[in-house]
């Protein structure tokens, strides 16, 4: 029986990640590896699971959701923070 997880539970739970930043981060910053780390299955993955999580991270780029930068001092990765686009979609979905 296949255990494997769809591209849809993967934004789903990198959601979730991102909802529980914002709540105890009202700037909604934090570093990339904080977010791959807090992926439920990132660390249980196999390399073939954990290239898919990242390209699901690449996406909420794609979308306006995330960026690069906390503020002019650190304004490159591995900072990134939440835009107010993804703050947006995030307490809409709440």
């Amino acid at each position: 029986m296949s255990t494997e997880v769809t591209d849809e539970e993967i934004e789903k739970a990198l959601l979730d990640v991102l909802r529980k930043f914002l709540e105890l981060n009202h700037r909604g910053c934090l570093s990339f590896k904080e977010l791959s780390i807090s992926f439920p299955r990132n660390r249980k993955g196999n390399g073939e699971e954990q290239r898919r999580v990242l390209t699901g991270i690449h996406d909420l780029f794609l979308k306006g959701y995330l960026a690069w930068g906390h503020d002019f001092k650190n304004p490159t990765p591995p900072a990134i923070h939440i835009t107010r686009r993804g703050i947006e979609m995030l307490e809409r979905d709440i």
